[in-house]
């Protein structure tokens, strides 16, 4: 959970500026027709200059709290219950033979749907501080005006899209990882057998 907190932290440098860009060339450009927004590959650019030029370098950070109250915990939250999943799961799993990927799997489907679900209400008050100009000041006043405005059911749109695109990653990543761990395992123990065995040859020598 900590390494996955630290990584997050060090990946927000890139994050926040990507998702500040892309919203914003979303929002400028819904209405265009699908074909024209294809002959436009450098339309970010422009928009990264547009920010620049009218708020500074910060303009491109605008959104930062609301990112790391929102990715930290979401990558904390899938990391511990991935874990805490793959272990149950293949408790339940050693029964009947099941293990390895499929619940590998499992448990990063069920990771992705619960760290969707805890930080729905921070990702929507993130995505509208980075569209929308107006939006400022401090996330829990955000929040709270969000609330009052269109009650609690607001802080949880577009949740169902989230678990979906969530559940669809996350199986992936479960296999991923365990496949990059096995491997890099496989590699470690290669290196202490061959250093063993030379070990082995220069005292026989």
């Amino acid at each position: 959970v900590l390494a996955a907190t630290l990584a997050e932290l060090c990946c927000m440098v890139f994050y926040v500026p990507h998702d500040v860009i892309t919203q914003k060339v979303q929002m400028q450009h819904a209405a265009l027709p699908f074909t024209r927004s294809l002959k436009s590959p450098f339309r970010g650019v422009e928009v990264m200059r547009s920010v620049i030029a009218q708020q500074g370098v910060r303009g491109l950070y605008k959104g930062t709290r609301a990112h790391l109250l929102s990715y930290v915990p979401e990558s904390a939250c899938w990391w511990g219950s991935y874990e805490l999943g793959k272990s149950i799961l293949g408790r339940l799993g050693a029964p009947l033979n099941i293990t390895g990927p499929p619940v590998h799997m499992a448990a990063g489907i069920c990771a992705g749907v619960l760290a969707a679900a805890v930080t729905s209400p921070i990702d929507v008050v993130r995505t509208r501080m980075q569209c929308d100009p107006q939006i400022q000041g401090a996330v829990w006043p955000i929040l709270t005006k969000i609330v009052q405005k269109e009650g609690p059911q607001a802080l949880f749109k577009g949740l169902g899209m989230s678990i979906a695109f969530d559940t669809i990653l996350s199986a992936g990543s479960g296999i991923r990882f365990e496949w990059i761990m096995w491997f890099s395992r496989r590699e470690q123990k290669e290196e202490m057998e061959s250093s063993k065995s030379v070990q082995s040859h220069v005292a026989s020598a």
